[in-house]
């Protein structure tokens, strides 16, 4: 039997499963996912649909979050690899002043200004429905940079759990939040064999896949040429 490591879980198997990097707790395909930011950048997603997914929407004005704290999305056609894109500012009690679409499956940085923040840690609560049938994230290949998450609330590792299909030549690049300052930490690289036949995820000493929280999100560089998908086809009720 296939095994997934949910963290939303259906109301019908009453359970709620918890992550080092989140808790979430449902009501049958409802529900909220915590995550921790910390003093400067961080690279997360939005792991739930709300409405249309723009940022007043996902993170609303009673947010806990500080003054200076903004948003920058990524953009996979700005300059020859991809780039930052549109920004957003917060206002507490007030709201974003451009309010981004950031659906699942996107990447985006969340910057919490550290000479400013009184706090070294903020928690904020995503609160929505779990993207459910046949998800499609769209992939831009051609030596560029994807910001990317998984379109499900669900921890695990990326290929086996998560269902991301790697190509040959590919880089995934994992943030740590906890560096000082933060930053990439962990590069793990997609191998073929002699005969073009996928060996898997390295970190070019073993074979390693990288394992991704629910809220998280990671840069794909994807050197194939062409716009590929990351597919999955999800439903709660499934074990």
């Amino acid at each position: 039997m296939r095994t997934k490591t949910l963290v939303l879980a259906a109301a019908i198997s009453a359970a709620s499963l918890a992550t080092s990097m989140a808790q979430v707790y449902s009501v049958n395909a409802v529900g909220y996912v915590n995550v921790t930011l910390k003093k400067g950048y961080n690279l997360i997603s939005n792991p739930l649909n709300n409405g249309g997914n723009t940022l007043n929407e996902i993170l609303p004005a009673n947010t806990p979050l500080p003054e200076d704290t903004y948003v920058v999305a990524w953009d996979t056609t700005r300059g020859l690899t991809g780039g930052p894109g549109q920004q957003s500012f917060f206002f507490p009690d007030g709201g974003w002043d451009n309010d981004i679409v950031l659906p699942p499956g996107k990447g985006f940085f969340v910057y919490i200004n550290p000479q400013t923040a009184p706090q070294n840690t903020y928690t904020i609560t995503f609160v929505g429905e779990v993207p459910q049938g046949n998800l499609n994230n769209p992939i831009s290949g051609g030596s560029r940079y994807n910001a990317l998450s998984s379109q499900v609330p669900q921890a695990g590792k990326v290929s086996t759990d998560l269902g991301l299909v790697g190509m040959g030549d590919d880089i995934l690049m994992v943030w740590d939040k906890n560096a000082n300052p933060p930053g990439f930490g962990n590069n793990y690289y997609f191998l073929l064999d002699e005969n073009n036949q996928p060996l898997g995820w390295s970190d070019l000493n073993v074979l390693v896949e990288p394992t991704i929280g629910v809220g998280d999100a990671f840069f794909l560089f994807r050197a194939a040429a062409g716009t590929s998908n990351w597919t999955r086809t999800f439903n709660v009720n499934t074990p």
